[in-house]
């Protein structure tokens, strides 16, 4: 998958649920984000993707960095979530709770 600014994240049926967007971009190595859940999803705050999109989004700027098979996204230190280069999101237990797509640049 390619990486570019940001990655447009979706429940596991394809709705749209939020964003991540970061800063340099994910094509870096290394850096900041932040994460937003669509407030418009009523219907997915209530599940896991919801609660860990809006936890993020409550905590600020949170880290990033690129591991050999995934985006890893910290917050003070602690795995919230994961982003595969095959475009699965999982959250901090490794439980497969969305999907990823490169934002246009």
């Amino acid at each position: 998958m390619e990486c570019t600014g940001g990655f447009v994240i979706e429940t596991n049926d394809g709705v749209l649920a939020g964003f991540a967007l970061a800063s340099p971009s994910f094509k870096a190595s290394a850096g900041n984000c932040i994460s937003m859940l669509l407030p418009a999803l009523a219907s997915a705050c209530h599940t896991r993707l919801g609660v860990v999109l809006s936890e993020l989004k409550v905590a600020g700027q949170h880290s990033w960095h690129r591991e050999s098979e995934a985006i890893v996204i910290r917050y003070e230190g602690e795995l919230s979530l994961s982003i595969t280069y095959g475009g699965v999101v999982l959250d901090g237990r490794g439980g497969e709770i969305g999907k990823a797509k490169p934002s246009p640049e």
